[in-house]
């Protein structure tokens, strides 16, 4: 991907550059995807009801100061969006601490015509933004906004797209969260702009700390002696039935197929009552349902493998300086199920609907029992410790490349986006109606993901995605297909 590469790496000196710390280890490999081309991107995107003082044709421009001035306050409030990474393609990338930021590269406003299908048109925005690319790594931050302003209506959509390495998932609800405050509590004015240049304090950047800083990671020799050799064992010895040998990796063309659907709130508020009932979650439901999903389409599988991000914030201490549920950074980590033969074919002979919703909740509820196991556990035995075994990030995901694929899905739940504020601004009261997680195809990892997300009061929304040239479009639309029908099913 060199020719990919150039293009988003600056190569003059990093003499004039004021480095910081190194990545974490979450943040390094997060960078060595983006790097190879395996990972481009995460969006979180919302819709924000505007106040009725601000949703007229004639206060566009106040709205858009309005706005900007909330984005600018969550940048300084956010260290992470303030720095770059240099040194980028190397085995010790490093964030490096910038004077100012171009809001003129960070946010761009699309006014759309009444006449537009805004739904079509904001998974369009959304699928070109999580497989574009950031330019100058080392000279501007990693994140950008596009915000969808249809005439006549009282909605902006926002799409929040960013560079792995400067955030998890939840790090896209926590900008949203901290840009709904500060648009509900505008109090003082944001620093005022130098054309669109917005300096950046001067003092030293307090960047969130890593996870190997703030707890031991303590492993035990099994768990060493077991993963490493998952890592390093040669393809020959990969002949686990689970692993996905259905989906080879494909280092390219890279270009995400995304689909997206939604299941409104009385039949969510059905599906959580029913998944409470039967012990489980709605992360336990979704890969139940994939579960089905993959079993009834790939016939001859003999099993699956998937996989849950687990936010590894619950694990870490809050102090005076240090508020883990407010502070955007890399602190997730993940967690493996695997569906064994006889599980898959238990889903695969059932029949009729009521014998299959029962083994789906028995699924369900064994895929809950797996995460709070790994949740009563904490960092203990976790991945992350990992990281200090690797020297070379890039070299470890080409190798892992080069193996077969071991995950066919992946479920990734952020939960619910408070979508009020308890401040009143002095314009009005801004609120988030509908918030969707959405990622890029990961090369090396699982053939298709699974993203749920709801605002408070507001309906499910389920994007999957999946590298397009992995399988015939069809099979993705089967699979999302069958997971969309039986939510409803289950909500009605």
């Amino acid at each position: 991907m060199a020719s990919s590469e150039d293009k988003h790496i600056s190569h003059g000196s990093n003499s004039n550059l004021k480095l910081l710390r190194k990545l974490s280890y979450n943040e390094t490999y997060q960078q060595a995807m983006y790097i190879l081309n395996q990972y481009r991107g995460t969006a979180v995107s919302c819709r924000y009801a505007i106040p009725p003082t601000l949703s007229g044709q004639d206060s566009q421009s106040a709205l858009k100061n309005t706005f900007e001035s909330a984005i600018i306050k969550t940048v300084l409030r956010q260290p992470i969006l303030q720095v770059g990474i240099a040194n980028a393609d190397s085995k010790v990338p490093t964030w490096t601490q910038l004077d100012s930021l171009d809001l003129g590269n960070h946010v761009e406003w699309r006014s759309i015509k009444r006449s537009v299908n805004i739904d079509s048109l904001l998974q369009e925005a959304v699928a070109s933004q999580i497989d574009t690319m950031f330019p100058q790594l080392d000279r501007q931050p990693g994140w950008r906004i596009v915000i969808l302003r249809q005439e006549t209506t009282a909605d902006l959509e926002v799409v929040f797209t960013w560079n792995h390495p400067h955030g998890d998932g939840t790090s896209g609800k926590i900008f949203h969260q901290d840009l709904l405050k500060f648009l509900n509590d505008m109090g003082e004015n944001s620093p005022s702009l130098d054309g669109n240049t917005l300096m950046l304090p001067k003092s030293t950047p307090k960047l969130p700390v890593p996870v190997e800083k703030l707890s031991t990671l303590p492993m035990d020799a099994k768990y060493v002696t077991t993963t490493l050799w998952g890592l390093l064992k040669p393809s020959i010895f990969s002949k686990d039935p689970t692993q996905a040998n259905w989906a080879p990796i494909r280092a390219s063309p890279f270009k995400t197929q995304v689909r997206s659907f939604v299941v409104d709130r009385e039949a969510l508020d059905n599906i959580l009552a029913k998944c409470r009932q039967h012990q489980t979650t709605l992360t336990g439901l979704l890969h139940a349902l994939a579960a089905l999903a993959f079993a009834s389409h790939l016939r001859d599988a003999r099993g699956f493998q998937s996989g849950t991000p687990i936010d590894a914030r619950r694990f870490l201490q809050a102090g005076p300086e240090f508020e883990p549920d407010r502070t955007m950074a890399n602190y997730v980590t993940m967690m493996d199920h695997k569906f064994a033969l006889k599980v898959v074919d238990g889903l695969r002979s059932a029949s009729p609907e009521a014998e299959t919703l029962e083994r789906v909740w028995s699924v369900a509820a064994d895929v809950r029992r797996q995460i709070e196991k790994k949740l009563d556990s904490g960092l203990k035995n976790d991945e992350i410790c990992l990281g200090r075994f690797v020297g070379d990030w890039r070299a470890q995901m080409r190798e892992k490349a080069s193996k077969p694929r071991l995950l066919s899905w992946l479920v990734t739940n952020l939960g619910v986006l408070e979508g009020s504020s308890g401040g009143k601004g002095k314009l009005g009261a801004w609120s988030i109606r509908q918030a969707q997680l959405t990622l890029s195809a990961e090369i090396p990892g699982a053939a298709i993901v699974f993203s749920a997300m709801t605002a408070a009061d507001g309906p499910l929304c389920i994007t999957t995605n999946w590298q397009e040239c992995l399988f015939d479009p069809s099979f993705g639309d089967q699979i999302t297909g069958h997971v969309e029908q039986w939510l409803h099913r289950i909500g009605s």
